[in-house]
């Protein structure tokens, strides 16, 4: 039986952009995607093998920021 693979994470960021930008510096990953979702513009980072969702963290949430899944 094959062994299940992690292929992407979703983390909760202040400043998405500079988070997607980070990733992309230092691991050479590419965007993928960006869309407004209300509260700020969610990012799509990739190398091609994992995808990471680097989501707008809302101060009025009650999710706090970092990794959420």
């Amino acid at each position: 039986m094959a062994k299940p693979k992690i292929r992407h994470l979703a983390i909760f960021a202040r400043d998405p952009e500079k988070v997607a930008a980070f990733y992309q510096d230092v691991f050479e990953m590419e965007l993928i995607d960006g869309y407004h979702n209300g509260g700020g513009m969610a990012q799509f980072v990739s190398d091609g093998y994992i995808t990471i969702a680097i989501l707008p963290q809302r101060l009025d949430g009650s999710a706090n920021c970092g990794l959420n899944h």
